[in-house]
């Protein structure tokens, strides 16, 4: 068997971000998610004009709040305030950040720093901590619990992967595969229009079978997500986890991993995956940039007849891809701080525990 893991790497053309961070929730100020710039920090100031550069009008604004946030800063991390009295504005606030961020990275080497100018914020510092998806498609496959719902011998396990599959598409909003907005969807019907279109007969299936495959895998899909979306299998993870006895270590894991999702419902009521991955946070201005919904949601199966042409599709679309929008926690610095906050516990731990999910249903699928 492959692990879930292994075979669902992407050629890596992207760039990893060293010491970026991500928002959480809870206690931390930076939960909603946002478009960060520091674009005008990029520029070379020779002759400064304000009609060329609007945010420059409120440049005594944009220096006081910088230079309060840069202040908190430098006063929990323990470095000197860089000297740039004399330097004119907006070449202080460049001389600054530069030499901040260079002090920041020595001692914190997992940090990144970062300038944020929002709806409530002209120039407010923040440091930032990324969990890194580390280039993985999170795809978690769905056929293994069709096929499961026809047994009746197993329908207690179905129950369970039915509340998991609940919990994890309605409360942590992972995208289906069969909505019309959905990433994968596209992939999908990229791949039956290319069926379509090719009547080659030297094919070894022919592109009716295909093209039958892709319409069935649509119908069981909507099929499965009525089941997921009916009342008995919501809310009911907790009821079905206490009434689950296992009977090998594939169920011993479904078990697991329906425990390890309810201690995370119960920590983390209401908590979406999509709450703590910011978007366009780092490198705001990158052209292409690959985002949650391309590497988190339910498919079809990871053994199909299409899986090879599908990942393949997938990787040289993403491959493109210069940036990552991964989970980053955010600490801002428009307050003093008493303590670095980047909390990233629930995206770790439901990283790793779909990463188990995939693993006992490719497993079910096998067995």
């Amino acid at each position: 068997m492959v692990s879930a893991s292994a075979h669902r790497h992407l050629p890596r053309k992207i760039q990893p971000f060293t010491g970026c961070s991500k928002s959480q929730k809870g206690e931390e100020k930076s939960c909603t998610r946002f478009t960060a710039s520091n674009g005008f920090l990029n520029t070379r100031f020779s002759a400064v004009r304000e009609n060329k550069y609007p945010l420059l009008k409120s440049h005594r604004m944009i220096e006081k709040e910088f230079f309060n946030s840069l202040s908190n800063l430098s006063r929990l991390y323990q470095f000197e305030m860089p000297p740039v009295n004399m330097c004119p504005f907006p070449v202080n606030i460049a001389i600054a950040f530069r030499q901040s961020k260079e002090y920041l990275k020595k001692l914190a080497p997992d940090l990144e720093l970062i300038i944020l100018h929002d709806e409530y914020h002209r120039a407010c510092l923040a440091t930032v901590k990324t969990f890194s998806t580390g280039n993985t498609l999170y795809y978690i496959p769905v056929r293994p619990l069709v096929d499961l719902l026809k047994q009746k011998e197993n329908k207690q396990l179905a129950n369970l992967i039915l509340s998991v599959f609940s919990y994890l598409h309605h409360v942590v909003q992972i995208p289906w595969y069969t909505g019309n907005d959905n990433y994968l969807y596209g992939c999908y019907s990229v791949l039956k229009d290319w069926y379509t279109e090719d009547t080659d007969p030297e094919e070894e299936l022919s592109s009716a079978e295909m093209i039958a495959h892709f319409n069935g895998l649509v119908k069981a899909g909507i099929w499965l997500q009525k089941r997921i979306n009916a009342k008995t299998n919501k809310g009911s993870l907790k009821k079905r986890i206490d009434k689950f006895y296992p009977g090998n270590k594939n169920e011993a894991l479904f078990h697991s991993v329906a425990h390890e999702l309810n201690a995370l419902a119960e920590k983390f009521p209401g908590r979406s995956v999509f709450y703590g991955i910011p978007e366009n946070l780092l490198e705001p201005d990158a052209d292409t940039r690959i985002s949650p919904e391309h590497y988190l949601s339910f498919f079809w199966d990871s053994d199909d007849m299409i899986y090879d042409q599908l990942m393949e599709y997938i990787s040289n679309h993403l491959q493109e891809c210069t940036v990552i929008d991964d989970p980053a926690a955010i600490q801002y610095f428009d307050k003093p701080q008493d303590k670095p906050l980047h909390d990233l516990e629930f995206e770790i731990r439901l990283f790793k525990v779909i990463d188990d999910l995939c693993t006992a249903l490719n497993e079910l699928q096998h067995d």
